[in-house]
């Protein structure tokens, strides 16, 4: 990563990326229907978590809202949804049918809302685009109201991703689920670039937390969660290697036991958990 990278760098790659590959999210694998089904669940407990609703029912934000897909979730369960992106064509792809849902343009560190203004602040597959991730808590603990709650998932945990980058050898050494982390997981930036005829320096540039530290790191991102003030800090692993290839060739139900030891076998294990999930509470 060259060191002269800026946020507005960042800023710009994002939009230049997301832009040239809209066409893709319908098929990521978050669009599956039984993480949206988990995801689903997940809104709906934080929906019943807050206790009060004020002037205008239950209010959530979503930070990085790309085409909509916690939206379109958290639509059931909140009275209004704001959601925030920085890329206009992801934008243009959210379904406002419902009438729930308001739309901003602008980064996620500079909202137009006032202090207090929501119950639930999201942030999903997205905070590893940042820059830095301290402004963007910051601002996230600024719009929640007090008791508050901030849920987000699917963030690249460091653990992982350095612990594959030290594999020695050639990838074709190993079983297809690590060589599969070996090339398209450390180089996925590389080939999406290759397929779409794309800059390859732009694509790892939007993913900047992920390209220039190998992900986020958990311990990390709870001290800093703390010093903003948050009151109640937790992160989760999630997504075992090798856990898609459990679910859907043998069963659901093993990759549940698989899951539940590893966690139980933390902090040992939190390697092998390909992302985070973060809940605070302000």
């Amino acid at each position: 990563m060259r060191p002269e990278v800026t946020r507005e760098d960042v800023l710009r790659a994002n939009v230049y990326i997301h832009t040239a590959v809209i066409d893709l999210y319908a098929d990521q694998p978050h669009f599956r229907p039984e993480n949206q089904q988990k995801v689903s669940a997940i809104l709906k407990e934080l929906r019943e978590r807050v206790s009060t609703a004020g002037p205008g029912g239950v209010k959530l934000l979503d930070m990085g809202c790309g085409t909509g897909f916690l939206l379109k979730l958290a639509e059931p369960h909140f009275d209004q949804l704001q959601g925030v992106d920085i890329t206009p064509a992801m934008l243009e792809q959210v379904d406002l049918s419902s009438g729930k849902i308001s739309l901003h343009c602008g980064p996620v560190e500079e909202t137009p809302f006032e202090a207090g203004a929501f119950d639930v602040v999201t942030a999903y597959s997205f905070m590893d685009h940042l820059f830095d991730l301290r402004p963007f808590m910051a601002e996230v603990y600024r719009v929640l109201k007090p008791g508050g709650l901030f849920y987000a998932d699917q963030n690249a945990n460091r653990a992982f991703w350095q612990a594959v980058s030290a594999i020695p050898g050639r990838p074709d050494a190993y079983s297809p689920i690590v060589a599969r982390e070996m090339t398209a997981g450390l180089h996925a930036e590389e080939e999406l670039a290759r397929q779409r005829d794309i800059d390859t320096e732009a694509c790892r540039i939007a993913e900047y937390i992920k390209t220039q530290e190998n992900g986020i790191d958990a311990d990390e991102v709870l001290a800093i969660a703390r010093e903003i003030g948050f009151r109640e800090v937790e992160a989760r692993y999630d997504w075992f290697l090798g856990q898609g290839k459990v679910m859907h060739g043998q069963s659901v139900r093993d990759a549940e036991v698989v899951e539940a030891y590893l966690h139980e076998a933390a902090p040992l294990t939190s390697h092998l958990f390909k992302y985070l999930r973060f809940d605070f509470v302000k």
